[in-house]
């Protein structure tokens, strides 16, 4: 890994994980009731159709259409932190609520897109997935409409493909193992509904991380571009 790249990475995780911690609460009052929402929609539909693959598009469909309003609050609180203001959780969540069209309609476009390149070939997969990684960003922070989002994409990681994946690898991997560790380590919990619930909700709270780590490459970039940031 090259010494610049290795250098913006771990500045890039180092102040995201502050963040994360610095501003834990928060982000739980926004997120964690959605969060626990969805587990347990997806806990109780499991338990109830184990051999349906219906209670699982279920619970991605509900996930999907709840994502909007979370993560848009989140993100206008990472936008707020860097402005250094401190709106409330319940004045973030409202202001997220006018994009829920539009962020949801990204939200469809951007995972679909990358399913099918990935269901390609890995590397238009990975490609999507990094070229369209601040997508969301430009969405809520600019108010553009979800075409022009996935184009700002496109232009804003110009040049920056391989900070994102290296960002998206490391944050990601991690949790899809301490995810099946957990799983294979308590195996004979694997029926129990609470552990099932806990372990849901506790994955997906780690799963935030990933976003304020690609929030803040995503102000990094755009700190270097020309012009007015608008963040």
């Amino acid at each position: 890994m090259p010494s610049n790249l290795a250098t913006r990475t771990q500045l890039i995780l180092t102040d995201a994980f502050a963040f994360f911690i610095g501003n834990f609460g928060q982000i739980m009052a926004i997120c964690l009731p959605f969060l626990f929402g969805i587990a347990l929609f997806q806990v109780v539909l499991t338990e109830a159709y184990p051999s349906s693959p219906m209670a699982f598009m279920a619970a991605m469909v509900l996930g999907a259409v709840i994502y909007p309003i979370y993560m848009g609050a989140l993100i206008r609180l990472m936008a707020s932190r860097a402005r250094q203001e401190r709106p409330t959780s319940s004045a973030l969540i409202t202001a997220a609520i006018p994009q829920w069209g539009a962020f949801l309609s990204l939200k469809i476009v951007v995972s679909f897109m990358i399913l099918v390149g990935f269901g390609l070939l890995v590397v238009p997969g990975l490609w999507l997935w990094g070229r369209l990684a601040f997508a969301e960003f430009y969405l809520v922070l600019f108010g553009v409409s979800p075409r022009e989002a996935l184009q700002r994409s496109l232009l804003g990681t110009r040049g920056h493909l391989s900070l994102v994946l290296v960002l998206l690898l490391l944050t990601n991997i991690p949790i899809l193992m301490l995810g099946l560790m957990l799983e294979q380590a308590f195996a004979a919990l694997a029926a129990n509904l609470l552990f099932q619930l806990m372990l849901t909700t506790g994955l997906a709270t780690l799963e935030l991380f990933v976003h304020v780590v690609l929030f803040r490459a995503f102000m990094d970039v755009v700190a270097g571009q020309p012009g007015p940031s608008g963040t």
